[in-house]
């Protein structure tokens, strides 16, 4: 009889990680339209995340900026609360806005506006039976 060397789902840090990731990616996603309402933004983010997220998409669309590039991300994950079956978590990371910038509708690249290497902490939980960010915070450029 053969066994499978894959676990049947994924792991607890490996969904976390995964949900941190996705919002990342929706942020981006959003940020080149400068789009407040894309749907793929409450998929992975909720709560202070979600609206953090929003409320500067709407800035950026109010003037008329996009923003091209990635957010290179290394996240670890810190915590998971409870032990037994988690339903909340913390994670670190070092992330790199320094290829992302921001643009005029227009194609004009808005001066001061790339970023670095920043230290990144963000907040989960199960919602709805899926990890979602519900908060975090990126601190100055040079903090990691």
């Amino acid at each position: 009889m053969a066994t499978s060397t894959e676990p049947p789902t994924r792991s607890v840090q490996d969904q976390v990680l995964a949900a941190y990731d996705g919002m990342w990616a929706a942020m981006s996603t959003a940020a080149e339209r400068s789009d407040p309402t894309a749907p793929e933004l409450s998929q992975h983010a909720a709560d202070f995340a979600l609206n953090k997220i929003i409320r500067s998409l709407r800035i950026d669309s109010d003037n008329g900026v996009v923003t091209k590039g990635q957010v290179k991300t290394a996240p670890t994950v810190t915590e998971l609360t409870p032990p037994q079956d988690p339903r909340e978590a913390r994670v670190a990371d070092c992330g790199d806005d320094g290829e992302t910038a921001k643009y005029t509708r227009a194609g004009v690249r808005v001066p001061d506006s790339s970023g670095g290497r920043r230290k990144i902490q963000a907040r989960l939980k199960v919602v709805a039976g899926r990890w979602v960010v519900t908060d975090f915070a990126m601190l100055e450029v040079g903090s990691c």
